[in-house]
């Protein structure tokens, strides 16, 4: 009978949730942790239509696969696709297409939702025309299948390894194999016949690609001991052998790790490699030589040697023949955009060692025509974002003492931009900027941040514009780059940093907003005038933007408010609400929050969050978790369902149900004391609030994780503020740590402590007593806070032996505490067995010490 009623009273509560949105005086339900399996953890926009009229979004679980929908955004009206796991709109928007996995691929017409299934689909595409091109299994060969929508008929090519569709669309080229030879055929839109463009009698075809403007084509030609590579252009074909690739480089052979082409086709790009005998198989050694006079440690000298000084990018000027280097032995690293005439090469190791994520580099400016290179830069970090190349290569910007510089190429002149402007543009801690994601089209303005703000620096004299007036405010300016998450050439151009670039005036530019206080929202720049769309408490994210620009989709969603989908018609900027999830949740009290302000010691004031239990009584007394890290920021804000499937074991809101407070400081460090600093901070963030809220100062818990860790299990030895603390993956000696290696990342861990987020400042040689006095091992005599630590046994970040030093000079010292170690698990849990076991330990230690 119980089961029974439970199952009718969450019906009664799911189907009246409308009602009870919209009723605000409404009591809210107590919420129970039985309910936690019927929530879908989040919601992700995958795509949308031309128009805007469709997309597609997919629902998570944890313990169910995900649940992915076709949505009409203008009636709503939606249907089930979860069984596909690739799908496409066609350009026209009238059709739209998944493959599932059993090979079924659906095409549908969304105007009169007639379906069509095609059988033993491998992948398809939609053609410029909106036909439908795919491959499919047909016994031992693949056939093309050529689907016309209009007429619902389908023709078919047989005997097709492979087809490749140009980005244009409007040609595809088909690699077909009988039993001696390969052939490449020609297909366009704009024409009747097919044409052949080349018959491979000994080699194999492989790694086709196109070029952005879809004229050029490249293949490798493989065989057993040499590659060739193949350029189709204008009904015409150029081969490149590894017998010409000796000629200019002995001993080397053309790679097929990658093929890159320009858009003019004039250009092609791929990497050649030293020759290998495949007879002459060499054992590797199990024995590892560290060295000392090495620039790096073995395993990032390994990985050095082993890919950017084994492959070299090289260039192939198609119409003049000639093959010239990118890059070498020395010079191995490199930034360019393939349309360029000019490309950057560095030596990461001009400085080394320097023990810096990111080492300094002399960055030299090479003509690809003539191969001359002439240094530009000295002693520049090649942290990703500080250097940017302009659209046209006439430019190179570049951050460093805390300002943007500009290289003009032509003059060979550089000059520095942001001298004479009254804000700073780097982050006050680690002289880093707060950004440029790229230039103004025509090359006029370089786009940078400051903390708030959008500024265009004038390329060719220094002027400058702010195009947002945030900083009165508080009010922080980005562009969006969800909107562009699914091009490739904007995705290729990114990675690079090297010509990505916006034009207001004729297309609208989507801009993130962020207050001091957390709340989020969206702006459009378009053409000369900023209008602010939406802003509020909720989180705004995953956005997408139409094609024709007349549709924006975005995510909202918070801490106590699970994920909606809306629309905002750009035309009118009306909002409107596409999809809510877990709508029965909205009938829960899960918890409400402020943003907290408190005072540090020198009277400055800082700013926090502090979570209230649901059900708040102010009448009565709570206990309290403190959860640390650094500053607090809109990631504090997300949405976690209800669940004890947690990497980290803390969920949010379920601390929240089951009655605690749950206060966010934000921490400020002194360089040299990050503990002491944490230490501070925290007891005075929690000392505010034992006086403004009410909670029992004698049941406030500390927990942290990976950096919050460390700062958690210093804070256990040194207050007595908390009846109990809980600290995962935690550093616990720094002199230890200092002399440690992050597999993960193949480096030492003296990068992470000496300039970046442990902020010591100094090598451990030279602060020994510093170090030691912000380690909890080395004050664990001072510890009477019970300590819960837990670990993964394969922390490739934090060495899981952190936790046992801390754990045995407990067990010495007769401290009470427990230790959690994960088998194969990494710097957070990621099994769901495990995670529930990491959470409901934590959640019982919590409750035993504080309720």
């Amino acid at each position: 009978m119980r089961n029974k009623f439970f199952i009718i009273k969450l019906l009664i509560l799911i189907l009246g949730v409308q009602i009870g949105a919209q009723d605000n005086s409404k009591k809210l339900e107590t919420y129970h942790s039985k309910f936690d399996s019927l929530w879908s953890k989040n919601i992700y926009v995958q795509s949308n239509s031309e128009n805007g009229k469709w997309m597609v979004f997919s629902e998570v679980y944890d313990l169910k696969p995900p649940k992915i929908t076709l949505l009409n955004v203008q009636d709503l009206t939606n249907w089930d696709i979860s069984d596909s796991y690739m799908h496409a709109f066609s350009s026209n928007s009238q059709y739209f297409a998944s493959l599932s996995q059993d090979s079924t691929l659906l095409i549908q017409n969304l105007n009169n939702h007639h379906q069509v299934r095609l059988e033993k689909v491998i992948k398809f595409h939609f053609d410029k025309k909106d036909h439908i091109i795919a491959l499919s299994k047909r016994g031992n060969q693949n056939s093309l299948l050529l689907f016309d929508g209009t007429t619902n008929q389908t023709n078919e090519i047989e005997n097709v390894k492979d087809y490749f569709i140009n980005p244009q669309k409007d040609t595809w080229v088909t690699l077909s194999q009988s039993e001696n030879q390969e052939e490449l055929t020609r297909y366009s839109i704009h024409e009747r016949e097919n044409n052949s463009v080349f018959i491979s009698n000994s080699e194999n075809i492989a790694g086709c690609v196109w070029n952005d403007s879809g004229n050029a084509m490249g293949c490798f030609l493989k065989q057993k001991e040499s590659n060739s590579i193949l350029l189709c252009q204008n009904n015409q074909t150029r081969i490149l052998t590894d017998a010409e690739i000796n000629r200019h480089f002995k001993d080397f052979s053309i790679s097929d790790k990658k093929l890159e082409i320009s858009e003019d086709g004039k250009k092609v790009f791929f990497f050649r490699s030293l020759k290998t005998n495949p007879d002459k198989k060499t054992k590797e050694k199990d024995m590892e030589v560290w060295d000392t006079s090495d620039p790096w440690i073995f395993p990032q000298m390994n990985e050095f040697n082993s890919y950017e000084r084994k492959f070299f990018l090289t260039l192939w000027q198609t119409e003049t023949k000639n093959v010239s280097p990118i890059t070498d032995s020395i010079f191995s690293s490199y930034q360019l955009n393939k349309n360029h005439e000019i490309a950057l090469v560095y030596n990461k190791l001009d400085y080394e060692p320097q023990y810096k994520y990111f080492p300094e580099s002399d960055i030299y400016l090479l003509h690809l025509s003539s191969g001359k290179k002439e240094k530009i830069i000295e002693k520049q970090s090649v942290h990703p974002g500080l250097i940017s190349i302009s659209p046209s290569g006439n430019f190179i910007a570049y951050f460093s003492d805390h300002h943007w510089w500009l290289y003009d190429v032509r003059k060979k002149k550089k000059k520095n931009l942001t001298s004479e402007l009254p804000f700073p543009f780097s982050q006050e801690e680690f002289d880093l900027p707060f950004g440029s994601p790229g230039w103004i089209e025509d090359e006029k303005y370089l786009i940078v941040y400051d903390q708030y703000d959008i500024w265009l620096l004038d390329t060719g004299n220094n002027t400058h514009k702010k195009r947002t007036n945030g900083r009165s405010s508080k009010m922080k300016y980005r562009i969006n780059r969800d909107v562009d998450r699914h091009d490739s050439k904007y995705l290729s151009l990114l990675s690079e940093s090297t010509g990505v670039s916006y034009n207001p005036k004729s297309r609208k530019i989507i801009l993130d907003r962020t207050g001091h206080d957390l709340k989020t929202g969206i702006s459009i720049w378009d053409k000369n005038e900023i209008v602010d769309l939406v802003y509020g408490s909720a989180l705004t994210e995953d956005l997408t933007l139409s094609s024709n620009q007349s549709l924006l989709i975005y995510k909202k969603s918070k801490f106590n408010l699970p994920p909606s989908l809306h629309s905002i018609d750009l035309s009118n900027h009306k909002t409107k609400e596409l999809y809510q999830s877990n709508p029965g949740l909205l009938q829960f009290d899960l918890g409400k929050h402020v943003f907290y302000h408190y005072k540090e010691s020198d009277n400055n004031e800082l700013e926090g969050l502090i979570f209230f239990p649901s059900n708040y009584n102010p009448q009565k007394k709570y206990p309290m978790i403190v959860k640390i890290y650094e500053a607090v920021n809109t990631f504090d804000m997300r949405y976690m369902s209800p669940t004890i499937y947690e990497g980290t074991g803390f969920n949010l809101v379920n601390y929240l149900t089951n009655g605690y407070f749950v206060l966010m400081p934000t921490i400020k460090y002194e360089k040299g004391n990050p503990a002491k600093s944490s230490l501070l901070y925290v007891e005075n963030a929690v000392k505010k609030a034992l006086k403004t809220y009410p909670v029992d100062p004698k049941k406030v818990g500390l927990i942290g994780h990976s950096y919050g860790g460390y700062q958690a299990t210093y804070i256990a030895t040194k207050s007595d503020m908390f009846a109990t603390a809980v600290a995962g993956a935690p550093v616990t000696d720094l002199g230890i740590y200092y002399l440690d290696i992050s597999w993960d990342f193949k480096r030492e861990q003296i990068w992470r402590i000496e300039n970046k987020q442990f902020r010591m400042g100094k090598s451990y040689f030279e602060a020994k007593k510093q170090y030691n006095e912000n380690s909890a091992l080395q004050s664990i005599e001072e510890l009477k806070t019970p300590l819960l630590l837990w670990a993964g046994k394969e922390d490739g970040n934090v060495n899981w032996t952190q936790s046992v030093h801390l754990f045995m000079a407990m067990k010495r010292l007769n401290k009470e505490g427990k230790l959690l170690l994960f088998n194969n698990e990494p710097h957070s849990v990621d099994k769901l067995e495990n995670q529930k076991d990491l959470s409901e330990e934590v959640m019982s230690w919590f409750n035993h010490y504080l309720k």
